[in-house]
């Protein structure tokens, strides 16, 4: 096994078992919105692409075909909810077969990621295909976080990016790639776009992994594409980002080496971009005419009095986005990020503090101008997650430019904290919310909750901790380039000839 092919399989474990820690902890249907996803994907198994077109009477969203049992299930938890209806919990209408019709506020959302997650799903019924739905998404958001971990680990010579990764993978990340919900595999995709992007920027690549990395970042941007409304718009503003940090000369030389792999990527994501926009137009998720005016003054000083809380959003919010997680959350992860930010400060070029600024500025700018073009309509229903699939890359960018300035890996000092800070976050994350829906839920004692104990949690996450400490100590990464000290000559970040070689590690 190839060190990057090593790297990444101890991240991508590492994930996985978050993900186990957060599938135990929450109870079948109490992830965010999960009932109407669940009933989504159910519909889209079944075959029904588009919703009913008769108008819902008594509940949110549109009518979907959905087994009865699975209505049954998700009931309690459904009914749990203030801002639900009598037809989101309950069947509106029978049908034949054992199916039933049930309200959904998901039912006109990109059917892709809800068919390949739903039709595996669909041979369980009732609080098993909620799990099942799980599962398939844990395992298809794994391997994308996979893909964004090999590249990192073929593009750079130290484990600076995939300690930004690392950084970038906050608890709200984990636990929404823990769902059968696409924000989750939207998030991945982002990671492993920019992942992919950046590692390209090595300009002695040998050109079987150049090919792969291009494959990564196209499979990549055709998945963020489609998964969710704003997908496009994630995809062109970490292009825009990212593709200037790969430079001209570099992207050219890339797309005359492999002519046809280039130009099957352009025309695979233009075709994604192209299908979600037709979709979007035929089916009109989220359509701002179906809501009602609320009249609401003032939206972009609004909008900027909510950046402080998005970016908390952004770490920990669960399981809806109403339910803070404890303070010390907060507090880890931003002491994690506030470390290697002093660490990565060492010495670093005035310029690349622009690029770093840029992209801070084009992720908050962002989502102040979706929220005050929606604001008269909607209200404060932005959440800080929807602009991770962009926020993602910034620690990983950051990461990068480290890399390209110095020939060492982290100190050890460095990981020695910042990496139990991690994980301390995630693994009281994860048990505050089972100790609350224990005590909570209306599942809570019910055999259709599959759970167990918070030591078993907690030792689940250490152990996902200890995988990151061995990807990053991985020999070729931290150790290697400790040995090896090499003498890095003075870079110009507008010149991309300055750009020093990357040790390759063939697959």
């Amino acid at each position: 096994m190839s060190r990057p092919v090593l790297r990444a399989s101890l991240l991508t474990a590492g994930v996985l078992l978050v993900q186990v820690a957060w599938i135990l902890s929450l109870p079948p249907f109490r992830g965010i919105d999960e009932f109407d996803h669940a009933y989504r994907a159910a519909a889209v198994a079944h075959g029904q692409l588009l919703p009913s077109s008769r108008p819902v009477v008594a509940g949110r969203g549109d009518y979907v075909e959905v087994p009865a049992s699975l209505v049954e299930a998700a009931r309690p938890v459904c009914e749990s909810y203030d801002y639900t209806g009598p037809d989101n919990c309950n069947a509106a209408a029978e049908l034949p077969d054992g199916y039933v019709e049930v309200a959904s506020a998901a039912a006109r959302y990109n059917p892709v990621f809800y068919w390949l997650v739903g039709k595996p799903a669909s041979l369980f019924s009732g609080s098993a295909n909620v799990y099942a739905l799980r599962v398939v998404a844990a395992l298809l958001g794994a391997a994308i976080v996979w893909c964004a971990g090999y590249a990192l680990g073929v593009g750079f010579r130290t484990a600076w990016p995939l300690l930004g990764a690392g950084l970038a993978m906050t608890p709200v990340m984990v636990y929404s790639l823990s769902l059968g919900a696409p924000n989750g595999v939207e998030m991945g995709s982002g990671l492993a776009l920019w992942s992919a992007l950046l590692a390209l920027r090595a300009p002695t690549t040998a050109p079987a992994v150049e090919r792969r990395l291009v494959l990564v970042a196209a499979v990549a941007a055709a998945v963020l594409a489609t998964t969710r409304l704003l997908g496009p718009v994630w995809l062109v503003l970490v292009l825009a980002v990212a593709l200037p940090f790969l430079g001209r000369a570099r992207l050219t030389a890339i797309a005359h080496r492999h002519r046809w792999l280039s130009a099957a990527a352009a025309t695979l994501v233009v075709a994604a971009v192209a299908a979600a926009l037709l979709w979007t137009r035929l089916a009109a998720p989220n359509s701002l005419t179906r809501e009602e005016d609320l009249a609401l003054q003032d939206p972009f000083t609004s909008a900027l009095g909510l950046a402080p809380l998005w970016v908390l959003q952004t770490i920990a919010a669960f399981p809806t986005r109403s339910e803070p997680a404890p303070t010390v959350v907060y507090a880890t992860v931003i002491g994690a990020a506030v470390l290697l930010l002093a660490a990565a400060s060492r010495r670093m070029p005035r310029t690349w503090w622009f690029v770093l600024a840029g992209a801070v500025g084009v992720w908050l700018g962002a989502q102040v101008v979706i929220t005050t073009a929606t604001y008269a309509q909607l209200g404060a229903v932005w959440q800080g997650r929807y602009a991770l699939p962009f926020a993602v890359g910034v620690p990983v960018l950051l990461a990068a430019l480290v890399d390209r300035h110095r020939p060492t890996g982290p100190p050890p000092a460095l990981l020695a904290v910042a990496v139990p800070l991690l994980t301390a976050a995630h693994a009281v994350s994860a048990t505050h919310v089972l100790t609350r829906e224990t005590a909570e839920s209306p599942l809570s004692g019910s055999s259709s909750w599959v759970t167990a104990p918070s030591p078993v949690i907690v030792l689940i996450v250490v152990v996902a901790g200890a995988m990151l400490i061995g990807a990053l100590l991985t020999p070729g990464g931290l150790l290697a380039a400790s040995r090896r000290r090499v003498a890095a000559p003075t870079l110009d970040p507008d010149n991309d000839a300055a750009a020093r070689p990357v040790v390759e590690e063939p697959v």
